[in-house]
């Protein structure tokens, strides 16, 4: 990552980290068994995204430090059975930030660090997208960030 990355930025920094190690963790507990994206039907699509999601999305409700760090809470989760996507909207309070020139280090370290757990998650295997949101106080994006095959494929 840049060296230019200092202060509230290196916190929100490891803050992002250490949510996506705890999410790519949570990829491997949703439950798998055998289903067929492909040959269910919508609904059934639907019930299964929203069974793999849950233990993601519900990862970034976190009081972090010892009263004084940031507090994440999901605000919106969503699956589009169709576009096979989830999307995880996270807000994130309290003293939190990412320079907007250290985005694309940070998303590569999250990547790095969620995409072998996706890779071998029943998510990875039908191919689902997740998508993160991660906003501030005011409502402003923090981050967005997506994991997907294609955002994974240097990690395989």
């Amino acid at each position: 990552m840049k060296k230019a990355v200092t202060g509230a930025g290196c916190a929100g920094i490891a803050i992002i980290l250490w949510l996506a190690f705890s999410g790519g963790q949570t990829l491997g507990t949703a439950k798998t068994g055998a289903f067929d994206y492909d040959a269910a039907s919508l609904e059934d699509r639907k019930n299964w995204l929203l069974t793999q999601g849950e233990p993601v999305a519900r990862q970034f409700n976190q009081r972090l430090g010892n009263g004084s760090g940031p507090q994440m809470r999901t605000t919106g989760f969503n699956v589009d059975a169709r576009r096979r996507e989830i999307t995880i909207n996270v807000s994130v309070a309290g003293n939190f930030r990412i320079a907007p020139g250290d985005a694309p280090a940070v998303k590569s370290a999250i990547a790095q660090t969620m995409c072998p757990a996706y890779l071998s998650s029943a998510l990875g295997a039908h191919k689902v997208q997740l998508q993160h949101r991660f906003t501030n106080q005011r409502g402003q994006d923090v981050l967005s960030l997506i994991i997907s095959p294609l955002t994974c494929r240097k990690y395989t």
